[in-house]
């Protein structure tokens, strides 16, 4: 019973010194400064039709 209390308090001071969570873009600075890659729409009426969407976007 006292190894599951130290396991139980390593983890709980391991979350404590987590390091906070940084975004990092695959292409541009931010939302404001995109770069524009090329697409291959796969499906519907422009299936294999290729163009450009703005990087980072949804």
């Amino acid at each position: 019973m006292r190894w599951l209390l130290s396991a139980f308090l390593l983890a709980l001071s391991s979350q404590c010194f987590a390091e906070p969570t940084q975004v990092q873009y695959l292409s541009g600075v931010d939302k404001d400064h995109r770069v524009d890659w090329d697409f291959q729409v796969n499906g519907g009426r422009n299936a294999g039709v290729w163009k450009k969407i703005p990087v980072p976007s949804n």
